[in-house]
């Protein structure tokens, strides 16, 4: 057997191994709520927190804006726990619904989402009024400030597409993915998602799945005769080569 012919044998086996242990990627599309996972005394893990006025573990009211003289800005945490290091996520939704409005809203108001560096076990303690967790809320990385209805029927969900937060929601698997949003239109007596204690928020994630495929038994076995073929014709040959030469 020439030298040609040993390459072209090997050539025939080389595409197979790689199909067999080539990666594969599915896209999936996960809801994830406030529900999920809830820390000790709070059915939802969502709230408000206020430089001023304190606050109960138990009140998953999500209000933003000036409401009982002070402002308010909210918090929600995901459990991302289910998800690994072979997942990327790619894109991500909080959907939010959106409560009672204050009635001097103006005709559109404007929600701001932020990073949050505030852990979220801390977040959802939230037993008396914090000016640094507060403060958190609203000054982090932007993930986009939107533009809404100052006024609607307290059922509407709203979308809020994160596209600025893709690089948080990958280092946030394993653990909890935090946002922060407030009004951020405030100028006075304005308020929004007011009376939501009962609304869980959810967040839609798109990521894929990257893993290394395991051959089939039928693979390996056509990769071990293969193989096998191409020594065993090089050791005869060298053989051969040696007995001419006697």
């Amino acid at each position: 057997m020439n030298t040609r012919s040993r390459f072209s044998s090997l050539l025939l086996v080389i595409p197979m191994l790689m199909a067999a242990l080539q990666s594969e990627c599915n896209a999936t599309v996960i809801t994830i709520t406030t529900a999920q996972s809830p820390f000790a005394g709070s059915s939802l893990n969502q709230g408000w927190w206020s430089n001023s006025v304190s606050n109960t573990d138990s009140n998953t009211d999500y209000g933003i804006g000036v409401f009982g003289a002070a402002d308010h800005r909210g918090f929600a945490s995901f459990d991302f726990s289910g998800f690994t290091v072979n997942d990327t996520i790619s894109s991500a939704t909080v959907k939010i619904q959106r409560g009672d409005s204050a009635g001097l809203n103006d005709a559109t108001e404007t929600v701001g989402f932020r990073d949050v560096s505030t852990s979220a076990a801390t977040l959802n303690a939230n037993s008396s009024a914090s000016a640094g967790i507060y403060s958190d809320l609203g000054t982090g990385t932007s993930y986009g400030d939107f533009v809404v209805p100052g006024d609607d029927l307290s059922t509407v969900v709203l979308d809020f597409n994160l596209s600025n937060a893709v690089a948080n929601l990958n280092a946030a698997k394993g653990g909890f993915f935090s946002v922060g949003f407030f009004l951020n239109s405030q100028d006075g007596n304005q308020a929004l998602f007011l009376n939501t204690a009962a609304f869980p928020i959810s967040i839609e994630v798109t990521y894929t799945t990257s893993f290394a495929s395991v051959p089939e038994p039928s693979v390996v076995g056509f990769l071990a005769v293969g193989c096998g073929t191409v020594l065993v014709r090089r050791f005869r040959r060298k053989l051969g080569t040696s007995n001419s030469q006697v």
